[in-house]
């Protein structure tokens, strides 16, 4: 089970990837954007990342007659309310609140993505436009435009002019789908679809810690908990984390 779940990551990440790289190239070329093709393209790619992290867990947990109306709700509920894009969330909200920034970070697979193309565009803009300021060094940087719409606020770079993009939401986002994967991961033999496990595995414990054999079982659980706490707290910082 645990080598077929790995594998379904593996071709479903590669799958969609090659699908969002198709209509980032797409996007990019009708819109004529102003920033780099680089800053579509890996928005793109990690939003396939992402929506893919949550599909995948919630497979695991959802019945598989009502997959898609879940995962489907999920993605548009989530996405649209928590991106920080819209009420009732938006960004300057997230960057004062670090318990919402950390919510929206983990559960809104749009939350990294709409924040990604709205900065790399502004970057570009010149230094009268309000979001740069390479030609007013002395400006205060809670005058810019980022500040004021509450844009990119754990960068304080953000204010140097650049048409590459921006790409501080990179490693949040890597490390928020891989939680929820490795979470997915331990979910699947917790909710039984593992045909592996013929009895839960609080009793396997509970037998091996009377037994004086290998505590196997006892020790990947362990080691497995240690992971996903590790993984979280990670990621919990690089979501909060000001550069």
């Amino acid at each position: 089970m645990n080598a077929y779940f790995l594998a379904i990551n593996i071709t479903t990440t590669i799958e969609h990837s090659v699908q969002l790289l198709l209509v980032g190239a797409t996007a990019y070329w009708m819109r004529d954007a102003i920033s780099g093709p680089a800053s579509y393209l890996v928005s793109f790619l990690l939003l396939a990342w992402l929506t893919v992290s949550w599909a995948l867990l919630l497979s695991v947990a959802v019945p598989p007659k009502n997959i898609f109306t879940v995962v489907g709700f999920f993605m548009a509920f989530s996405g649209l309310l928590f991106s920080g894009a819209s009420p009732p969330v938006l960004y300057y909200d997230l960057y004062n609140s670090p318990a919402l920034a950390l919510f929206c970070g983990f559960f809104s697979p749009a939350r990294y993505f709409t924040e990604s193309l709205a900065v790399s565009e502004q970057r570009c803009l010149p230094a009268q436009s309000g979001f740069t300021q390479d030609a007013a060094p002395n400006f205060p940087p809670d005058g810019t435009s980022f500040s004021i719409l509450g844009l990119a606020q754990n960068d304080s770079h953000v204010g140097n002019q650049t048409c590459d993009g921006w790409f501080w939401y990179v490693l949040p986002c890597i490390f928020a789908g891989l939680t929820v994967r490795v979470a997915a991961g331990g979910l699947i033999h917790v909710v039984g679809r593992s045909q592996q496990a013929k009895k839960s595995y609080s009793k396997i414990i509970a037998e091996e810690l009377r037994s004086p054999q290998p505590k196997w079982t006892t020790f990947i659980c362990v080691l497995y908990g240690i992971i996903l706490i590790g993984l979280s707290t990670l990621t919990s910082w690089l979501i909060l984390r000001k550069v």
